[in-house]
């Protein structure tokens, strides 16, 4: 039966691909992202966006026309970093060397199914009854936001799968179904399950909470006078020497993170951190913030959350002490990432996103309390009921809006996969079929949907009339008389309706000559107008004869 779901789940989450086809990406980010794996694939191993370009081109991208600004991107020592890690897209290029754009969605979508795989393993492990562990791999696969990321060019699904892997790992004895001894974690499992939830950090680093309360619950293991649900309880195989060395990979894995980012962006968070510093107010409206939207998100798009918080109370012996352990991890968890979480709803998503690692935490809690209750006539009827509501409140929210209607719920900014789609793939299309290669953009998040698709193209941001002479300047200078400038609709784009711009042309043969840019609308494919700007010149001795007849 558990491979039964297993099989419908990996045909659902094959089935939501279609979403991302046709080089859409499910926001900006991704398209972030994708640029610096394209540049992995072609062998230029550098953490800084190193897009090859004319002389010209990158003279005007350092003037300020360059297409990605703060908080987006950054410059720093001459070099173009964007705000989010290297590892996905490093971890990615090689499918994307493969088999292109579809090479992408590899390791977002093989890490889904091993999440789900792992969940069901270690159901076995604990003696868990095939039927109820089909019940909590459908609330997990069917009724959670976490299926969806395995459709999007997002590193959540593997930060998901690698703190899963070493946690469930850790707990993998908890629920002996047997007495033998052999049945404990080795030193290997324990180096092992150390080092995937300390990899974690380096793909989520929000999953440093994890690390942290993960750590400190085994070391309390070790303290047998504080309460169960504050520590690890694991009857046989968690050893103080397994402990060590269970921290010291976690431990010497996070170190080696922050190294990282000290050698590449020259700060231990990353060249985010580097260059945002936040006040102490703005910190707590940050963080007052992040937790109403991250409690809303999280009841919203997974209210099976609330049997994990309800069931370990209602369980006796070696089935509580798991399950409390669970519970309180969760809650600590989701008390501490809103503390180092930047914004949560800057980026769109769907769900909360930031607290995904409490799906499968959710259902090792769900199938323990199935297993541990059912010989109980009045709280098996209420446990089912339960399930029951939550299931269908879930895969409503999930499946239905999520992945068959356009669904958006600004209160979170989730945006179902339909939603994102249609807005996007004509303009792809669009622009691909287009002579000019030159692209000024009112706003980057233009550049950041559309550039890894129609990677012959150059995109500039041109957001002022200023910036739009200028580049139109230049690429006079160059022989080149138009481009195509596309506006976002989120943001005001008023230079093409103007019609026509007036400017002075700079440098070149044509020294201060006079130039008129004229903007020609050329319509709207799907969410975004596109015009065609081209440029005429006259000579400064044409005007002078105009002046003086």
């Amino acid at each position: 039966m558990p491979g039964f779901i297993l099989a419908l789940g990996i045909g659902l989450s094959l089935a939501l691909q279609v979403h991302s086809r046709d080089g859409v990406f499910f926001n900006g980010e991704a398209g972030l992202k994708a640029l610096l794996a394209q540049q992995f694939s072609t062998g230029q191993l550098r953490a800084s966006l190193d897009m090859s370009q004319p002389q010209w081109v990158l003279a005007l991208w350092r003037q300020g026309l360059y297409p990605f600004a703060p908080p987006f991107a950054y410059e720093q020592q001459g070099n173009y970093f964007i705000r989010f890690l290297f590892t996905f897209p490093a971890i990615t290029a090689p499918f994307y060397a493969l088999v292109g754009y579809r090479g992408l969605y590899v390791v977002p979508l093989v890490s889904l199914w091993i999440i789900w795989w792992r969940l069901c393993l270690v159901c076995r492990v604990w003696r868990v009854r095939s039927i109820f562990i089909s019940l909590s791999l459908v609330l997990v696969i069917a009724a959670s936001p976490l299926t969806l990321y395995g459709a999007m060019y997002w590193e959540h699904t593997l930060a998901v799968a690698l703190a899963f892997w070493g946690l469930s790992g850790l707990l993998l004895h908890v629920l002996p179904g047997d007495s033998h001894d052999d049945e404990r974690i080795s030193l290997n499992e324990a180096l092992v399950n150390g080092g995937c939830v300390g990899l974690s950090v380096w793909v989520r680093p929000e999953l440093l909470c994890l690390v942290l309360i993960l750590g400190m619950m085994a070391v309390a293991s070790q303290v047998r006078q504080l309460a169960k649900p504050l520590r690890l309880v694991i009857p046989r195989g968690l050893t103080l020497g397994l402990v060590v060395a269970f921290n010291g990979a976690m431990g010497l894995t996070v170190l080696g993170f922050f190294g990282a980012n000290l050698v590449f962006y020259g700060h231990p968070l990353g060249i985010y951190a580097a260059h945002t510093p936040l006040s102490l107010g703005q910190q707590v409206a940050q963080t007052l913030g992040n937790y109403g939207q991250m409690v809303l998100s999280l009841g919203r798009y997974f209210p099976a959350v609330l049997l994990g918080l309800g069931l370990p109370w209602c369980l006796k012996g070696p089935a509580r002490a798991a399950s409390s352990g669970l519970a309180v991890m969760g809650i600590l968890f989701a008390i501490a990432v809103p503390l180092i979480s930047s914004s949560v709803t800057e980026a769109q998503q769907w769900g909360p996103r930031f607290y995904l690692i409490l799906v499968p935490m959710v259902g090792l809690i769900v199938a323990a309390g199935l297993q541990h209750l059912w010989h109980l006539k009045r709280q098996r009827r209420g446990l089912l009921a339960a399930i029951a509501i939550v299931l269908a409140l879930g895969i409503h929210t999930n499946l239905v809006n999520g992945t068959l209607n356009v669904y958006r719920d600004p209160q979170t900014n989730s945006a179902s996969l339909p939603s994102v789609y249609e807005p996007i793939a004509p303009a792809i299309t669009a622009l691909a079929n287009y002579d000019e290669r030159w692209v000024a953009i009112s706003h980057q998040a233009v550049a950041q949907q559309l550039w890894p698709s129609v990677k012959l193209k150059t995109f500039f941001r041109a957001e002022t009339d200023a910036a739009v002479a200028q580049l139109a300047a230049e690429l006079v200078n160059q022989k080149e008389f138009s481009f195509l400038y596309i506006c976002h609709p989120d943001h005001p784009c008023e230079i093409p309706n103007q019609g026509t711009l007036k400017s002075k042309l700079l440098g070149g043969d044509n020294d201060d000559a006079a130039m008129s840019i004229f903007f020609e609308p050329l319509g709207t494919f799907g969410q975004y107008p596109f015009y065609r700007g081209f440029m005429q010149t006259q000579p400064a001795s044409q005007q002078a004869s105009k002046l003086n007849p």
